[in-house]
């Protein structure tokens, strides 16, 4: 036993003052003289001008010394009369000094023994060590993957978890609470409100100045947000920081949006979080009036608003720094090596933000010191603590060490260069005239230079000294980074901030002022004097917080004493003065940054153009206008890059103004620099009607650095008055942060059980113990007795409290526990006392009775009455070892983190570890096995109520919110399902792809339809439909699993059913999943419901349900299986019960009796899609249909089905598509538990139901398929049900794992849990599902035509036929999104028209006086005829200038009106017609003529030429082959072909065939052109003359047309037959197109280099409005076409933009 020194004695000795001491006279005045000085000498340094005297030494300072302080006489004289006033009013303020709240306990002696501490920690310190030497050897060889984050995270809770059990053991639980009650709580919450608040007011427009480096921070936190750039976490990123900075601002931006709002208060929200730990920090210290003094000092100063709000990272070093210091301070105040080692993980947490947060490292390497110089703990004792400290700290720095080291060794060198005594790079520029400095040599080291000589630092150190100083009391030094005012705040800040310095340093030798003054000053050297340019105020933010400390205690104490001496105020109005003197801080402070500091700071040139952009209405364009600067042609500011793109920005020449198009209707703002303003401003009248005189544009010095021009109201700085900064508040997101305030301020009002109310008033101090064990404190229980109870009574009335009283002589509790036979033997619960020597004790004899009826269930027992303020009553039973349970859990964990990355073997061994620890746990505890999942019921239904409406409220905003944006996409099954819910139940029509599945499962189409009717004929009806029916599902979900378990459990069970992934994007998506879960989960319900009730009515309910559900989907069709066996399981257990069994046989038949009605519709459906379900399993076995082959594929199966549950879906489809699992990863190895757990009790029925609803739906299927999501989707719910059971297994573990003192701590553990489960599928939802651009483009596509028909009565729809194109395959889209917007059907074809892209602009031209305006929809993404589409468009723009252009992602809309299509700059008309010679006419040589018609209006010339085919040659297409063998033409897949498509087959087709008729005979080569797709095992032939030859062969070229030379051949005259073949393997692609074959007796024809057309004639313009041609000369015998151009000056245009309008080609030949 060795007694331990007490600490902190000092300080209550020093700080507590005896209520008759006597009071010096002069004490008050010296308190007022001493707070007069001060207040001057703040006053003197805001003076420019000498007061007093200019002091020689003065001009040497700033000269020679080069402070470069300005006003440095009234400086000096004011830092005197700091030092003076600062002495008197600590002196005499020392009878106000405020004391702390924590009380004066005895001292206590404790022992401890290092092998119970060993029992106690060594295991999880031993596998913390394990972790992070493997976490460190894989980051040395820079081997990062997602598993390295995980195992950090787990390291630093393996520590933390290992100190908390060691001060467990020293009975320490209790006073590791914070000083904290529910008032406090309420205050922080006021608090941080307050906090958001004023950053978030004006965010975006104060400051209206982008910093030079913010831009970088931005697209970086941007990135990580979208989801671009997913780096690792020990990393380096913008500038060399730490790139966890911008990861954590990222996922800020995540939630508070990818805007500059979002971005700008992602930094505030870091920032004002540290009002915790201050106020913590400070409650600790002093009381609460100083915690929440200095918590709104620090939000309301000037210094901190203008960091929090900017996007750099410094503002995130603040709460590290403070939460560091907080458990530094308040675990030696316990004697608490838990609080050490989380201080040591915060500070180290630190490291990975910003530089100077590792200021926390230093300041308590400096602690440290002073407890160990101010003997206050034993030399031995400090360095245990040391090592804690260092554990925390190690453990969670190292990674980010180890691999930035590897990654990038000279980046972690960053910032330390900068140190004064290693770097003087500045001295050269401050004193060129000193002759030592031109002799510094500079050295190289890691790519930086370095200047040092002993000579510069005298001057440096007093320099940086000086500055770093005075800088918290004068404005003049710091004149960036939109500072104006001194760094402590307002002048009245920063003189309360001497007072409270000054106190502090009067009292250093208190643990809480030594802190405080180490904080400081460390923070003054190691961030500004020892750096370079000082004051660093960028690197001093981690001094904001004590700074802040320093004004609340100069502050409290002086109200203190106008209370005491002056006022005598009492009761509440005691608080007047502090009230008014806080209220007067925050006003100075926001008004010094809100109101002065954007007079001072005005936006730079580019920063207005930002923020003209950036407040930029829909119909505005803004123009930058550049003089003699080619380089700023492409300029664009930086909110029209990154933060605005999409608004209308240009930057023009000032020489090309004239050639600027403007629209009257629009608004524009143009800026432009000082150089040629006059010429500029000239041009600008001329150009823009109503324009307004120019807006000169000053910087902050007064000069004029550009001007404005404006038509109409356009924002050219953003509005800062009150009033519109509370709209912008009102309109921004700040309101989700407030609502989250709001929730924890009702949830710690309703909670009176909460840790708040329930922390001890008096909060015991500890000391630290030896190391040499632990004696556990002495349990004394008095005397008392229960009566005895049977397990149906085991829940009594709660009795009152026995007040209990601890003996003088307390003596230890022996307990020794009793055998698993007494445990678990029939005798009734008894227990019992005796007496034991020296005190009461208690002797408890367990003894249960457990008998169970078969098949009841848990909500048949009674419990007794709850407990006031309780949520949950809990039986009694032994749990047996719990540790096995938390083992397998952590086993399982580790097994899914494997698996994640890709380590499947020693996944599987880690899962099947932890499920024999499962069975074994089970075995041995039969009693546990079957009670544990129903240990607890709610206490009161009125409890039950709530939650299931908390559930519901829950589940409705996740279904609800956004339902139309998330998921954006429009997947193709959702498509046509709903289109076809239209088609077949609204309009009547006869189209849709999917009208097979209405006439066979039409249940869903008429549900969809009630939705459709009621909001409206679109998709978002569709999508409410399958969020209220999944809605309905979960509130079902829940009543049915109470059938199978406990209440809690079941909750548990419809709360991860609601946010489960799979569900959450079913309910989002107008699906046909959606309806099935509904009939699936009710049908259930009625099944088991019928059963227990018996009555028939239920079985026929339950029997309508199902079949209905038949009628839904086909993956519905499983579902009559389990419900089948359920009822043949009952049957054969009641079969031996007289009579039981005939009326089992009655329920049976009235159940299955709705399936004949529906049983025709169900067979037609599953005979119509057998064979595409079977289509895997015949192509596996159609070669070898052996055992072997068909054990093969079943197997190969069942390992994606495992893969598709615990890896990654290894078959996306339309339910989900994303690279993760289908079930939540952290969900996976409780499911696996649940699991087992469920086998353990097969004996239950309802519970093995579970089994059966799995095995049927998620084997056989996907084992014959394939697992796709959507067949896997109906056994979700037992899945679900499972993890429940898993969770609350562990949660039992872990009740029953710790003692009595640290039960509050599980459930806490057990909601982080449950939240964590919820978060993340929340995020893999949100952040992690993949949307194709097809779907988006889709969706797209729909909105913008249904957007389009509102206000034009005619879309014109581009397109090229033969092609690949969206508007051909997306036709059923367009006529629904036109039809159902104005609710029309057949007719809605008059409101839109696909066009060919060579139709477009004749039919603008013909439709000038039909429509009033019309609106081209125009595809940019389309992936062929880019050119000629560009073209077009352009052509568009050129003869309708005036027309409104709105861009998207995929489609541009042209819109426009009856002025601009009326009278256009240029038009199109139709191609002429050809009339004479008819096609294909067989003409004589001469004479020949050429006749045409045209509807193009007025003619001015015409051009005719002719071609002639290359003789010898015969030309045979592709198409042109028959097509009855299987083969048939095509056109979609391929471009570029000759004809009109090519031949293509249905992959079992036999032979194509053609002849190619020869007039000459002689040796012909054969060519054939052909297109190869995909490399696979089909074989293609062409067979001539008896010769069959391969083309297409393995090796081939993909992806493109290519001739190939098949040889020569001697040809007969006549017509020799040509033959196509192919043979299959088994591949199901098609592989090959055809497109034409070619046989000519030119052996030196190249069908890639000779041109099947060469000129035959060109008649050149010819000037005349005839429509006839006369050809001059004979044609030579061949084959021809020809064609004819006509023009009309340069109005008529084709659609590529080209003169003139051309006919289609007509042949003929000439004999």
């Amino acid at each position: 036993m060795i007694k331990v020194r007490k600490f902190f004695s000092t300080m209550t000795n020093a700080s507590t003052v005896s209520s008759t001491e006597t009071r010096r006279p002069d004490s008050l005045f010296n308190f007022v003289l001493g707070i007069a000085l001060v207040a001057f000498g703040q006053y003197l340094m805001g003076q420019p001008d000498p007061l007093f005297v200019e002091f020689a030494f003065t001009k040497i300072l700033n000269t020679y010394y080069r402070w470069d302080i300005y006003n440095l006489d009234n400086v000096i004289v004011g830092v005197v009369l700091f030092v003076i006033g600062g002495v008197l009013f600590v002196r005499a303020a020392r009878q106000w000094m405020i004391k702390e709240e924590s009380p004066d306990l005895p001292q206590e002696e404790t022992t401890t023994r290092w092998r119970d501490g060993f029992r106690a920690m060594g295991g999880l310190l031993v596998l913390a060590a394990a972790l992070e030497s493997f976490l460190l050897w894989r980051l040395s060889q820079r081997d990062y993957n997602l598993l390295s984050p995980i195992l950090w995270v787990i390291l630093i809770l393996l520590i933390v978890m290992a100190m908390w059990r060691w001060d467990r053991l020293n009975g320490r639980v209790l006073s590791l609470a914070p000083l904290l009650d529910r008032r406090d709580a309420y205050a922080i919450l006021a608090i941080l409100a307050v906090g958001f608040v004023i950053n978030a007011y004006q965010i975006t427009n104060v400051p209206n100045i982008m910093m030079g480096d913010e831009g970088d921070w931005f697209t970086t936190a941007r990135a990580v947000a979208v989801g671009d750039y997913n780096p690792p976490w020990f990393g380096f990123g913008v500038y060399s920081f730490p790139v966890f900075s911008s990861i954590s601002t990222g996922w800020a931006m995540k939630i508070f949006g990818v805007s500059l709002w979002g971005w700008r208060f992602a930094s505030a929200f870091a920032a004002v979080l540290t009002v915790i730990p201050l106020y913590a920090l400070g409650r600790e210290m002093f009381n609460r009036q100083v915690a929440i003094v200095a918590s709104l000092i620090m939000i309301a100063t000037p210094y901190f608003i203008a960091f929090a709000r900017l996007g750099y990272n410094n503002s995130q070093s603040l709460l590290p720094v403070v939460l560091a210091l907080y458990f530094l301070f308040a675990g030696f105040k316990r004697g608490s090596w838990f609080y050490l080692s989380c201080a040591g993980v915060i500070a180290a947490l630190g490291f990975y933000t910003y530089t100077a947060a590792r200021l926390a490292v230093l300041v308590a390497l400096f602690y440290f010191l002073y407890v160990l110089l101010s003997r206050q703990q034993k030399l031995k004792q400090l360095i245990v603590l040391g090592v804690i400290f260092s554990l925390g700290f190690l453990g969670t720095v190292l990674p980010f060490l180890v691999y930035g080291n590897a990654v990038a060794p000279h980046l972690g060198q960053f910032k330390m260069l900068e140190s004064l005594w290693v770097n003087s790079d500045y001295a050269p520029g401050l004193y060129p005239d000193q002759s030592y400095v031109k002799q510094i040599t500079p050295t190289e080291v890691e790519g930086a230079t370095l200047y040092w000589d002993w000579r510069l630092a005298p001057h440096l150190l007093s320099r940086g000294i000086a500055r770093s100083i005075i800088v918290f009391n004068i404005d003049s030094i710091v004149t960036e980074h939109f500072i104006a005012a001194p760094l402590a705040g307002a002048a009245i800040m920063a003189a309360l901030y001497i007072l409270g310095l000054a106190l502090m340093f009067g009292a250093w030798r208190e643990p809480r002022s030594a802190l405080l003054v180490l904080w400081f000053v460390l923070g003054l050297m190691s961030l500004s004097i020892f750096n370079t340019f000082p004051p660093r105020h960028a690197h001093l933010v981690p001094l904001i917080p004590v700074v802040a400390l320093f004004v609340a205690v100069g502050l409290v104490t002086i109200t203190n004493a106008v209370v005491e001496r002056v006022t005598r105020l009492s009761g509440t109005f005691k608080y007047l003065p502090i009230t008014f003197g806080v209220l007067l801080l925050i006003y100075a402070g926001l008004e010094n940054y809100f109101v002065q500091m954007p007079l001072i700071y005005r936006p730079d040139f580019e920063s207005v153009l930002s923020w003209t952009v950036l407040n930029a209405a829909p119909n505005q364009k803004t123009i930058y206008v550049y003089s003699d600067t080619p380089s700023q042609a492409n300029f664009r500011p930086f909110a029209s890059r990154h933060l605005r793109p999409e608004t209308q920005y240009e930057s023009v020449a000032a020489e090309s103004l004239d050639s600027l198009t403007i629209d009257s209707d629009s608004r524009y703002a143009v800026l432009y620099r000082p150089k040629n303003a006059p010429t500029i401003a000239l041009k600008l009248q001329k150009i823009i009607p109503n324009v307004q005189p120019a807006i000169s544009i000053y910087n902050r010095e007064g000069d004029v650095i550009g001007y404005a021009m404006t038509s109409r109201e356009v924002i050219l700085a953003a509005p800062t008055d009150v009033w519109s900064g509370i709209v912008d508040l009102l309109r921004s997101p700040i309101w989700v942060v407030l609502i989250a305030l709001a929730l924890l301020a009702v949830i710690t009002y309703f909670f009176k059980r909460s840790w708040l109310s329930r922390l001890p008033s008096i909060v015991p101090e500890h000391t630290f113990p030896e190391l040499r064990g632990i004696t556990l404190p002495t349990i004394t229980l008095p005397q008392f007795s229960l009566p005895k109870m049977n397990l149906s009574d085991s829940f009594p009335k709660p009795k009152p409290p026995i007040p209990v009283t601890p003996p003088a002589a307390p003596a230890p509790v022996n307990v020794e526990p009793q055998p698993t036979a007494a445990r678990e033997s029939s005798a009734p619960l008894s227990i019992s006392t005796s007496p034991s020597s020296g005190a009461p004790g208690v002797e408890i004899d367990l003894k249960i009775r457990f008998h169970l009826p078969q098949f009841k269930n848990f909500s048949e027992w009674q419990f007794q009455k709850p407990n006031v303020g309780s949520i949950l009553q809990w039986a009694s039973f032994d749990f047996g070892n719990p540790g096995w349970l938390l083992g397998a859990i952590a086993l399982a964990a580790l097994g899914q983190a494997a698996i994640f990355s890709q380590r499947f073997e020693a996944g599987i061994v880690l899962y099947a570890l932890a499920m024999a620890l499962t069975i074994y746990w089970a075995y041995r505890h039969p009693l546990a096995r079957a009670l544990a999942a129903e240990s607890a019921t709610f206490n009161s239904r009125a409890i039950e109520i709530i939650l299931v409406a908390a559930l519901i409220l829950a589940s409705t905003i996740a279904r609800y919110y956004q339902l139309d944006k998330k998921v954006y996409g429009l997947e193709g099954d959702e498509t046509k399902w709903t289109m076809q819910v239209w088609f077949s139940t609204i309009t009547g029509e006869q189209r849709g792809d999917f009208s097979h599945h209405f006439y066979d499962q039409p249940v869903d189409f008429w549900l969809k339809s009630a939705f459709m009717r009621v909001f409206g004929e679109n998709f978002f009806s569709a999508r409410v439909a399958s969020a209220t029916m999944s809605l309905l599902s979960i509130f079902i979900f829940y009543f049915l699993a109470r059938r199978f378990t406990s209440k809690p459990v079941a909750m548990l069970a419809a709360l991860f059913y609601s946010f489960a992934l799979a569900e959450l994007s079913t309910a989002r998506q107008a699906l046909h999943d959606t309806p099935i879960e509904f009939w699936l989960i009710f049908g259930y319900f009625c099944i088991v419901t019928a059963v227990e009730s018996r009555r028939l009515w239920h079985f026929a309910a339950a029997g309508v349900t199902l079949a209905l559900g038949m009628l839904t989907y086909e993956t519905f069709y499983p579902a009559p299986i389990v419900a089948a066996i359920y009822l043949l399981v009952w049957l054969i257990v009641e079969w031996r019960k007289p009579n039981e069994w005939r009326e089992w046989i009655k329920r049976i038949v009235v159940t299955a009796l709705p399936f004949v009605f529906v049983a025709p519709q169900v067979i037609h459906y599953i005979d119509f899609r057998a064979g595409y379900h079977l289509l895997a399993l015949n192509a596996a076995t159609r070669d070898d249909a052996s055992l072997a082959s068909i054990a093969s594929f079943l197997f190969k199966n069942f390992s994606e089905l495992m893969a598709t549950l615990f890896h990654q879906i290894r078959w996306g489809d339309s339910l989900l598509r994303i690279e993760a699992p289908f079930i939540n990863p952290i969900l996976l190895p409780f499911i696996v538990l649940g699991f087992l757990y469920t086998l353990w009790n097969w004996r239950r029925w309802n519970v093995l139901f579970t089994v059966i609803w799995f095995a049927v739906f998620a084997l056989p299927i996907p084992l014959l398929g394939a697992p796709w999501p959507r067949v896997i989707y109906p056994a979700l719910m037992p899945m679900m049900l499972w993890g429940a059971l898993g969770v609350w297994l562990i949660f039992n573990a872990a009740r029953n794992f710790y003692t009595q003192a640290d039960q509050r701590v599980v459930p806490i553990l057990f909601s982080v849990l449950v939240v964590a489960i919820v978060v993340n599928d929340l995020r893999l939802f949100t952040t992690q599902l993949i949307d194709p651009d097809d779907r988006r483009k889709r969706r797209e596509l729909y909105d913008t035509v249904a957007a389009s028909t509102l206000n034009t009565p005619m879309i014109y729809l581009p397109f090229e036929p033969r092609e690949n194109d969206v508007i051909t395959q997306e036709s059923n889209l367009i006529h629904f999104a036109v039809g159902g917007t104005r609710h029309t059907s057949s007719d809605s074809s008059y409101y839109y028209q696909p066009l060919m892209l060579d139709d477009v602009m004749f039919n603008l031209w013909e439709s000038r006086n039909k429509y009033s305006s019309i609106v081209v929809v125009a595809d940019k993404t389309a992936p062929t005829k880019r050119d000629k589409r560009e073209a077009l468009y352009a052509t568009l723009r050129r003869c309708h200038p005036q027309v409104q252009i709105t861009s998207g992602q995929f489609f541009d809309t042209y819109r426009l009106v009856s002025t601009d299509l009326i009278s256009p700059e240029c038009y199109s008309a139709r191609p002429p017609k050809l009339v004479q010679p008819p096609k294909d006419a067989s003409l004589p040589s001469a004479p020949i003529t050429f006749r045409w018609s045209s509807d193009s209006g007025a003619q001015t010339s015409y051009r005719v030429e002719i071609e002639q085919r290359r003789p010898r040659l015969i030309w045979i297409e592709g198409e042109s082959f028959s097509t009855d063998g299987g083969w048939f033409p095509e056109a979609l897949f391929a471009d570029f072909f000759s004809g009109t498509g090519y031949l293509t087959d249905n992959w079992q087709s036999t032979k194509a065939t053609t002849n190619a008729p020869v007039t000459t005979s002689g040796k012909y080569r054969l060519w054939l052109r052909s297109y190869k797709r995909v490399e696979n095992d089909h074989h293609n032939f062409i067979t001539l003359n008896k010769q069959t030859l391969e083309f297409a062969e393995d090796g081939s070229m993909l992806f493109r047309w290519v001739w190939k030379n098949m040889g020569e051949f001697d040809l007969a005259v006549g017509a020799n037959p040509i033959t196509l073949s192919r043979t299959y393997g088994t591949s199901d692609q098609n592989s090959v197109f055809i497109d034409a074959v070619a046989l000519t007796d030119d052996l030196n024809y190249d069908p890639e280099r000779d041109p099947l057309w060469t000129p035959a004639f060109d008649s050149g313009d010819v000037a005349s409005a005839a429509d006839t041609f006369t050809l001059p000369n004979p044609l030579p015998t061949g084959d021809y076409r020809w064609r004819v151009r006509i023009f009309n000056g340069d109005k008529l245009l084709d659609a590529s933009g080209k003169l003139g309008v051309s006919s289609v080609e007509s042949t003929f030949s000439v004999k």
